[in-house]
């Protein structure tokens, strides 16, 4: 009997210390099932990449904003991504697809000489650039306050004031600040 309860210690143990299944992760980082996501998943393209069999890798929008100076996919990555990280703030990959769009497109608007150190700062230099400017900034000035009034980002939400800004990067042509306005107009 003594056998037995041994045994069945010995069983009990190595059960235990079995490895248990594998969890996905991201250089280290545990993944979540919001990588399956369609919101997710699209921030992850736009502001990532995948991988290509065919080419090995595929480069993300942002990569082709520097090759063609169009920033309709940047701002199509942060309004995603945005999205994306508010409902899943903790996935890996959408946390640094976003990064990626803020980055990308804060470099765009302000340079690596004038670049914002916070969030407060980036939005009263948008605020500058928006007024002063009668070119292509002040449609990435725009954009910038659109989104960041509407999610909070160095400034209180505000639903309304976000209409304001996205309306005008609109009226400017930007097709990506007019889908948003047409969201933020339907959860009004």
């Amino acid at each position: 009997m003594l056998r037995y309860f041994a045994l069945c210690g010995v069983l009990a143990l190595v059960l235990a210390s079995a490895p248990a299944t594998a969890q996905s992760t991201w250089f280290g980082a545990k993944q979540t099932e919001a990588v399956t996501d369609p919101r997710a998943a699209a921030c992850i393209a736009l502001a990532l990449g995948k991988p290509d069999p065919a080419n090995g890798f595929d480069q993300n929008a942002l990569a082709y904003v520097a090759a063609t100076f169009d920033v309709t996919p940047v701002f199509d990555a942060l309004a995603t991504c945005r999205i994306a990280l508010r409902a899943f703030p903790a996935e890996p990959k959408v946390i640094v697809a976003h990064y990626n769009a803020a980055f990308t497109l804060a470099i765009l608007l302000f340079g690596y000489n004038d670049f914002p150190q916070t969030d407060e700062d980036a939005v009263q230099k948008a605020r500058v650039v928006a007024a002063g400017d009668k070119g292509f900034a002040r449609r990435m000035a725009y954009f910038f306050l659109g989104s960041a009034c509407e999610y909070g980002v160095g400034t209180p939400l505000d639903l309304k004031e976000a209409a304001k800004w996205y309306g005008l990067g609109a009226e400017l042509g930007d097709t990506i600040a007019a889908r948003e306005l047409a969201r933020i107009r339907g959860q009004q």
